[in-house]
């Protein structure tokens, strides 16, 4: 099923908020995901599958070194960047 992804992320504890996003996003990019990254959110788009596998592996992986929170927002009737 072809979904649209709305991932916000937002590291804890820390003032170098924006190098842990831009990490976040060049992970889901390795993941062969394409981005379109807005100020507070960014937004994929594709196969369900994909996009929850790849989220799942980049919170496993950026979860390690740092506490974050990721709010999310999925829909099936607009499937396109």
């Amino acid at each position: 099923m072809k979904i649209q992804a709305e991932l916000s992320f937002y590291p804890l504890c820390t003032q170098e908020i924006s190098l842990y996003v831009k990490t976040f996003c060049d992970e889901l990019e390795k993941r062969g995901l394409t981005l379109n990254i807005g100020t507070m959110s960014t937004v994929i788009a594709g196969e369900s599958t994909d996009i929850m596998n790849a989220v799942s592996e980049v919170i496993e992986k950026v979860g390690k070194d740092k506490k974050f929170v990721l709010s999310c927002k999925i829909s099936n009737s607009c499937s396109e960047i």
